[in-house]
């Protein structure tokens, strides 16, 4: 099993990996094309100590996260993402802003620092 890494806004993930009844349903989305629109895939980094970084990096607070409002640092934490066969499930090489893009729905779940 491999284990990576990705950020989430806090509130909103710690209530979707608390209300279900099995947490072990929870996924982060990879990436996907279709009629409406397509998706990149969720960041991905390969530890947690990168994805804490970008957290605090200038480059979070310049992504667009599709409403025009920016986000607050403190607002969100880092999970693991359990890769479903292996490598192959993330990008290749990081995009422009220095992260993977995951590109196969992966199980998600609260990292333990």
């Amino acid at each position: 099993m491999i284990i990576v890494y990705t950020i989430g806004d806090t509130k909103s993930y710690d209530q979707a990996l608390s209300s279900v009844s099995n947490p072990q349903y929870v996924y982060k989305l990879g990436a996907y094309a279709e009629e409406y629109g397509s998706y990149e895939g969720g960041c991905i980094w390969k530890t947690p100590q990168e994805a804490e970084a970008f957290i605090h990096s200038p480059t979070f607070l310049q992504i667009d996260w599709g409403d025009g409002k920016s986000r607050d640092p403190k607002d969100f934490s880092v999970y693991q993402v359990e890769l479903v066969n292996d490598w192959s499930d993330i990008s290749a090489n990081t995009g422009e802003n220095g992260y993977y893009y995951l590109l196969v729905d992966s199980r998600l779940s609260k990292w333990r620092q």
